[in-house]
């Protein structure tokens, strides 16, 4: 092929690159999350984040000390003008009452006459707590215990060292106000409200290997708790009920339906470790979740693909379909090898629906949206500017054996691996599972993978490799490819 024509394919293929995501259905729906406060105060580089993405979670200026963390008007205007279709969600931990919670909680109950120490959970006895950093610590009980009073024995948060309060769903008067605490965190002085709110960290409570031993918790005795497991069951249901229960706050307060996505953390977290809170009650009246670990060097192997699937099938169900917002990371600081960074795409355009969003994440959960207190670039990767078009069907089965699908299909498959794929109307998508993953798994047992045609792999800068009917992949690998004409 020669200059001229090479030069017209890679123009067509990256001319849909301006257009404002949701104006074509056919693109990738991605974006972005947790910015810090630097970042926010730019409204100019805020309209960036607009102009790429379907989705912007936490551009609030964070407060100091005790301070409300609030979105600043500026920032909203400079997103809704740039892309009038993008939604807006404010970012609220859910596992920790912080400073700035702790004071709006504390003074919207005082502001009621009610007891502000009826918002937080409290051990009935003596207790050793287990942190996320391993540390133990004891915490008094009270009655029972050596607890002076009811605040001296409350159950803390097992992040931030334990020396902040635990969330407590299960308490009345956290719910009512919890809902008035997002309900603020809505608000934007001179503009409509955000469009709902993300929980982070929703199930922290409940997890192990931490663990913070609810069965010695006044409140989930109330609730009919009487040992360890009966203590998780008290927890997951209130959970269960809480997102809901605030979803109808928001509605009632705010005059509109708002967004409630809790962050359920990893994919296995979804449909393993928490699936009786998670995908179990799914129809229960909550279909918003973040997934904060969809695709990861330690989780790029083939143990992962059940989970695509159930996920795939939850998004597209004809009725009660669940919206997802993944995340995929490179987990360090260093350039990710692109053969894994288009691994992470290709997961992202196997699972293309109307009801999934995605964010490529370069680096891990400790360093988020705003690198150097930028927006550029934030979560987004050169080669989400050419599009793929829309998903085709095929004749040949799919990875659920149907015929007749635009869905993922096995391209490859051998007791080493699984290759996934997905065509396109430009293209195909390729990712190869391995049985093992890991940093050091990556890109070994490299070997060519048929492509039932001839395409040309998009590299790192968007230029195209020549044409071939295979691509070289290895374990924890993937490519984007463009049908060669």
């Amino acid at each position: 092929m020669g200059t001229l024509s090479l030069l017209a394919l890679f123009l067509a293929a990256t001319a849909a690159a301006t257009a404002p995501p949701g104006a074509d259905r056919t693109r990738l729906r991605t974006g972005g999350f947790d910015y810090d406060a630097n970042a926010a105060r730019k409204p100019g580089e805020a309209a960036w984040l607009a102009r790429h993405h379907d989705l912007v979670v936490g551009v609030q200026t964070h407060g100091a000390g005790r301070a409300f963390d609030a979105t600043d008007p500026r920032i909203l205007a400079a997103l809704r003008q740039a892309n009038p279709r993008v939604q807006v969600l404010a970012y609220v931990p859910f596992q920790t009452v912080m400073p700035w919670m702790r004071a709006f909680l504390e003074d919207w109950a005082r502001d009621r006459k009610r007891d502000p120490e009826d918002l937080y959970c409290h051990y009935a006895v003596d207790t050793v707590v287990k942190l996320r950093d391993g540390r133990e610590v004891r915490v008094g009980g009270y009655p029972d215990g050596s607890a002076k009073d009811r605040a001296a024995s409350r159950v803390p948060s097992t992040w931030w060292k334990g020396e902040h309060p635990n969330v407590c769903p299960w308490s009345p008067l956290f719910r009512e106000g919890f809902a008035a605490l997002v309900q603020r965190a809505l608000a934007v002085p001179g503009a409509a409200p955000l469009d709902g709110v993300l929980l982070d960290s929703f199930s922290g409570t409940l997890d192990k290997p931490w663990d913070l031993r609810l069965e010695n918790v006044v409140e989930f005795r109330a609730l009919g708790a009487k040992d360890a497991e009966s203590a998780r069951q008290v927890g997951r249901d209130g959970l269960a009920s809480f997102v809901p229960a605030l979803g109808r706050a928001l509605r009632e307060g705010l005059g509109r339906p708002a967004v409630v996505m809790p962050n359920a953390g990893d994919i296995d977290d979804v449909y393993h470790w928490h699936k009786d809170l998670y995908a179990e009650r799914f129809r229960d009246g909550y279909t918003d979740f973040a997934v904060e670990y969809l695709i990861t060097p330690g989780h790029a192997r083939t143990a992962r693909i059940p989970r695509l699937k159930a996920a795939y099938e939850d998004m597209t169900r004809p009725e009660g379909a669940v919206r997802f917002f993944f995340t995929s990371h490179t987990t360090t600081k260093e350039p990710a090898p692109h053969g894994f960074e288009q691994m992470m795409l290709a997961a992202h355009y196997l699972l293309q629906n109307e009801n999934g969003t995605f964010a490529f994440h370069r680096g891990g959960a400790g360093w988020y949206g705003a690198a150097g207190g930028r927006f550029a670039n934030s979560h987004w990767h050169p080669n989400l500017d050419v599009d793929l078009g829309a998903p085709v069907v095929r004749a040949q089965p799919d990875a659920w054996n149907a015929p007749n699908t635009d869905r993922f299909f096995v391209l490859e498959q051998t007791p080493d691996h699984t290759v996934l794929a997905r065509l396109f109307e430009r293209g195909m998508v390729v990712a190869k599972f391995g049985r093992e993953a890991g940093i050091a798994n990556i890109g070994t047992r490299l070997a060519p993978v048929r492509l039932g045609g001839s395409y040309r792999r998009l590299l790192a800068d968007n230029g195209l490799a020549p044409a071939a009917p295979t691509v070289d992949l290895g374990w924890g690998e993937g490519a984007l490819l463009l049908r060669s004409p």
